[in-house]
């Protein structure tokens, strides 16, 4: 570094510290940004199951019968099916 002038050594050292902290600012906030909000509790209480044996679905329904024709909209499910009662 003997043929650097003392403003050029002194511009290498703000650009290093510029670099060091915007990666430190990168690594906090990819962390802070990474964090899941807590679930917020219900507005209010969910209505009873008035069947003995319901099923729930938060989306279609397939029919069981053969005669009937599902598109792919309908087969795309959100969860897994786990059988009927």
């Amino acid at each position: 570094m003997a043929g650097m002038e003392k403003s050029e050594l002194n511009a290498h050292k703000v650009i290093f510290v510029l670099a060091a902290v915007g990666l430190a600012l990168g690594l906090v906030s990819a962390f802070l940004f990474s964090q899941q909000p807590k679930a917020q509790p219900p507005v209010f209480t969910p209505a009873a199951n008035p069947y003995a044996n319901g099923i729930y679905s938060d989306g279609m329904i397939e029919s069981d019968q053969a005669k009937v024709k599902t598109s792919t909209f309908i087969r795309r499910c959100r969860a897994p099916s786990r059988g009927f009662l």
